[in-house]
């Protein structure tokens, strides 16, 4: 067992020495929670006076739309807007991300953004804007289903928001971890 145990570690410590010591700082550990835009009209009501901010680091605020054209705009139907929910995350220090939902009958308008050059520099610009307007940290593009065909213009997707939303802005990603799936 030592020997085996001696093996990983001299795999591993060449390896960690190889990142640089920004990197383990940046590294630093996150709780991350969803808050549906409907929690509050749940019975019994999950308010946002009932989150634990003080265990979290970030709360991704769940869901806006792609527009089902895929021309890149965005559709806020059915989202409750929570000024509250951002008002109380952000005195506890914790950042609030808005979720672009895109499973199920949205997973053919992302891919239509993605593919299109001028509709993902419109979707990026859009949610610029929403982010902006509403007072959120980032994004998260909540696309759990895309194929191994949308790895390359899902990439440019993600860059396009990102140029769209510099640092500080957040920009995370929910996504199959299954391989034979991205």
């Amino acid at each position: 067992m030592k020997a085996h145990f001696a093996r990983l570690l001299a795999l591993f410590l060449p390896l960690s020495l190889c990142v640089p010591a920004t990197v383990h700082a940046q590294q630093s550990k996150r709780l991350v929670a969803y808050y549906l835009s409907g929690d509050g009209s749940n019975t019994p009501p999950y308010t946002p006076d009932k989150i634990p901010y003080h265990k979290l680091t970030h709360i991704i605020h769940f869901c806006i739309w792609p527009n089902r054209d895929g021309l890149g705009g965005i559709n806020t139907a059915g989202f409750v807007f929570s000024p509250d929910l951002i008002a109380r995350a952000h005195a506890a220090g914790v950042k609030v991300l808005v979720s672009v939902g895109s499973g199920g009958l949205k997973t053919e308008a992302m891919r239509l953004i993605t593919e299109s050059p001028t509709a993902r520099v419109a979707f990026a610009k859009n949610l610029h804007d929403f982010v902006v307007a509403n007072g959120y940290d980032g994004v998260d593009i909540d696309w759990e289903v895309p194929n191994k065909g949308d790895m390359g213009a899902m990439t440019l997707m993600m860059q396009a928001l990102r140029d769209a939303l510099p640092s500080p802005y957040v920009i995370s990603m929910a996504t199959s971890a299954t391989p034979q799936w991205y």
